[in-house]
C-alpha cells in the first residue's frame, strides 16, 4: 500500500532536499512537523528544533517549539509520544526513556534520547462505510489507541476539513504515525466530493467520518425567574446588509431582544435596525421612513457550531429563524419604488469567555460576513444532524445568498438583574 505526503509531508520534504517527491513505499516514513508538550526555556530548557509550525526556520538550541518527528504512541488528550529525526546538537534529543514515553530520564540526562512528547491537533473519528479490509481505519477503537490490522479499523486520526451532510465530514488523514497499517483516503480532495477510481481507492489524504453531535445546550436562570430578557441597545453600532452582488442596505444602530420562557436552548427575539439606507435612499418596514427603521422578528436557538474534539474544539452559535419579511413586512425604499424581501436563518456565534457553564448576565456574539457568505453556516440540530444556515434576500430579481453584518462584538444583557447559565458547552 502506497503512503502519500499531505500538507505536512510537501514541507518536510522540501526541507529535505526531496522536491518532486508525491508518494514514497509503505516502509518509508513520512516525518511531521509537531510542537512539542511543556516547552520551557528557561533553565533546565525543554525545546525544540525549529521556531515555525512548517519545520523551516531552524531556532538556537532548544528555543524552539517544533520538532520533526514520528509519531510512535498515544498518550491522552492531544499528546503522543515520537521519534525525533536527527538527534544532534542544535536538536532536542528527548526526554523518555521508550518510544512510549512512559517513563523521564534522570534530570542529568534529558534531552538524550530519541523520544519526546508532542502536541497532535488530530482526533480520533470513525470513517464512514467501514468495509474491513477494503474501507478501513488505522484503529480498532473509539480511543485510536490500539493499532489494527491494514484497513480492519474503524478509526482513524483526522483533522476535520469541512461539513459534508447530515453527520459526515470531510477529513485530513494523520499520515505520521510510525506504522504501515494506516488508511491512506478515499477522496481526490479535501471536500471529499469525488471519489477515487476503484483501483486508486486508499491512495489519497482525505477520508470522510462521522461526526456524531449531542443535545443542544440550555438556557437556565439561576437568579430571577422565566421569562429571561436579554436586551443589546445602540443607537451607533453599524450594520451592513450584502448579497452576492454587492452591499444592499448600511445602517446606524441596532436594538436587539432575546426572550426564552423555560429551560430550552429556544427563545424568540425582536431587532430593530435603524437609519438603514440604500446607497442615499432611506429603506423601512415600520414608523417614519425618515428614521429607517427595519423590524425583523423570528425565532433563535442555541446551537453547535463546532463539535468538541475538532480543530476548533466545542464552539456554540446563535441560530436566528426569522419571520419572511414580503409584503406588509417587505423593506421599502420609496422613491426607487424597491422592495427588499429577505427570508431565511443566519448564525452569530456566541463568545462563551472564561464563564464556561457558570453564572452569567450576559453573552457577546459576533455576526459578519461578506460577498453573500455568512462567516458561520454549518450547526447541528437537536437530533444530532448537521445542517446549513442560509439567509437569502431578493430585490425583484430572484434571491440570492445575503449575509449580515453586525459592527464588533455586541453583548446581550439580563434585564431586572437576572442571571443565567448555557449548558451543555
Amino acid at each position: 500500500m502506497m503512503k502519500r505526503i499531505g500538507v505536512t509531508g510537501l514541507i518536510v520534504a522540501a526541507v529535505l532536499g526531496l522536491n518532486g517527491l508525491v508518494a514514497s513505499s509503505a516502509s518509508a516514513q513520512v516525518y511531521g512537523c509537531y510542537k512539542i508538550s511543556e516547552f520551557k526555556l528557561t533553565a533546565p530548557k525543554k525545546g525544540g528544533t525549529w521556531k515555525n509550525s512548517a519545520c523551516t526556520e531552524r531556532a538556537a538550541q532548544l528555543e524552539g517549539e517544533y520538532v520533526l518527528v514520528l509519531l510512535t504512541q498515544f498518550k491522552v488528550d492531544n499528546l503522543w509520544c515520537a521519534e525525533i529525526k536527527n538527534i544532534g546538537a542544535e536538536s532536542e534529543d528527548g526526554y523518555y526513556t521508550n518510544n512510549k514515553c512512559e517513563t523521564k530520564l534522570p534530570e542529568g540526562e534529558k534531552n538524550k534520547s530519541n523520544f519526546t512528547e508532542v502536541i497532535v491537533p488530530f482526533e480520533c473519528r470513525k470513517i464512514s462505510e467501514f468495509k474491513a479490509k477494503v474501507k478501513g481505519g488505522t484503529y480498532t477503537e473509539a480511543g485510536c489507541k490500539v493499532l489494527a490490522a491494514i484497513l480492519e479499523g474503524e478509526y482513524v486520526l483526522v483533522k476535520l476539513l469541512g461539513f459534508v451532510r447530515e453527520t459526515l465530514w470531510c477529513a485530513e488523514l494523520n499520515l505520521n504515525i510510525k506504522t504501515e497499517n494506516a488508511e491512506d483516503g478515499y477522496y481526490t480532495n479535501n471536500k471529499c466530493e469525488t471519489k477515487l477510481p476503484e483501483v486508486e481507492k486508499n491512495k489519497s489524504d482525505f477520508t470522510e467520518v462521522v461526526v456524531p453531535a449531542g443535545r443542544l445546550p440550555d438556557v437556565s436562570v439561576t437568579l430571577g425567574s422565566y421569562p429571561l430578557h436579554l436586551n443589546y441597545l445602540s443607537n451607533t453600532v453599524k450594520t451592513k446588509v450584502e448579497n452576492t452582488s454587492g452591499s444592499i442596505l448600511s445602517g446606524e444602530g441596532w436594538h436587539l431582544l432575546y426572550l426564552t420562557g423555560e429551560l430550552t436552548a429556544l427563545g424568540t427575539f425582536r431587532a430593530i435596525f435603524l437609519k438603514y439606507v440604500k446607497g442615499t435612499e432611506k429603506c423601512f418596514n415600520q414608523g417614519e421612513e425618515a428614521n429607517g427603521e427595519v423590524l425583523v422578528e423570528g425565532s433563535f436557538h442555541i446551537v453547535y457550531t463546532s463539535l468538541a474534539g475538532s480543530t476548533q474544539g466545542l464552539q456554540i452559535g446563535v441560530l436566528y429563524l426569522i419571520k419572511e419579511l414580503n409584503g406588509t413586512t417587505g423593506i421599502k425604499c420609496k422613491t426607487s419604488g424597491i422592495e427588499i424581501k429577505v427570508r431565511g436563518s443566519v448564525i452569530g456565534s456566541i463568545n462563551v469567555g472564561s464563564t464556561g457553564e457558570g453564572e452569567r448576565i450576559g453573552q457577546k456574539s459576533v455576526l459578519t460576513g461578506t460577498s453573500g457568505k455568512q462567516a458561520i453556516r454549518a450547526y447541528w440540530n437537536d437530533a444530532g444532524t448537521g445542517l446549513l444556515a442560509q439567509l437569502l434576500s431578493s430585490l425583484g430579481a430572484g434571491f440570492l445568498e445575503t449575509n449580515l453584518v453586525i459592527e464588533g462584538e455586541p453583548e446581550v444583557t439580563a434585564l431586572n438583574g437576572a442571571m443565567y447559565q448555557i449548558t451543555g458547552i
